[in-house]
């Protein structure tokens, strides 16, 4: 009788590896398809997948030609450049996190902060546009990007990403129907009289 009872606890135990390992999606923030180009007319812009909020008064999109972005690029607006800090929220926590970032001028710079939750995961300091890799931040849920420039500031665009999630509401009927099996057979157990 004890044989199910190590095979259901097996079970139990794999199961609940399960609840816990995450698995991920590939996705982007697209500016071009959710916004289109030019002034917004504000600080702030949600897309489906995250939330921009600049320090400047306005925030600017670019077409994907201006860049070669797939999915264009924006630039926290001031009243005469791209010089100004911008906040990215993501909706979901997110892993793999990477973006292109375009200068303008030679004195163009900026440092990115990268958080998870109330964790401060981590900094780099950028001085030449091209990839920032975020990868080995692990998963980040938002990111600070904080502009140093002294001519004309920064443009930043094709974010791709993994949104991690964990499969809960797949494995926890399985999970439910193990515990009453385990359950079962202690009832069972009970209600048999030793032989």
């Amino acid at each position: 009788m004890k044989k199910p009872t190590k095979l259901l606890s097996a079970i139990v135990v794999l199961l609940i590896s399960q609840l816990y390992s995450p698995i991920s999606n590939a996705d982007t923030l697209d500016f071009f398809g959710e916004i289109g180009t030019g002034f917004y007319g504000n600080s702030t812009a949600v897309l489906t997948n995250a939330t921009i909020v600049g320090s400047g008064t306005d925030l600017f999109f670019s077409s994907p030609l201006n860049w070669g972005s797939t999915h264009g690029s924006f630039c926290s607006y001031s009243p005469s450049n791209c010089e100004v800090d911008v906040k990215i929220q993501f909706h979901s926590k997110v892993m793999d996190l990477n973006f292109e970032s375009y200068l303008f001028d030679q004195n163009d710079a900026f440092t990115v902060f990268a958080y998870n939750g109330a964790s401060f995961l981590g900094s780099s300091a950028i001085t030449s546009g091209g990839l920032v890799d975020l990868s080995g931040y692990g998963i980040i849920d938002r990111i600070f990007l904080d502009d140093q420039s002294s001519n004309s500031g920064v443009e930043y665009g094709s974010f791709d990403f993994k949104v991690s999630t964990v499969p809960l509401p797949t494995a926890l009927p399985l999970f439910a129907s193990a515990i009453a099996g385990l359950g079962f057979l202690g009832w069972r157990r009970k209600k048999t009289p030793n032989k």
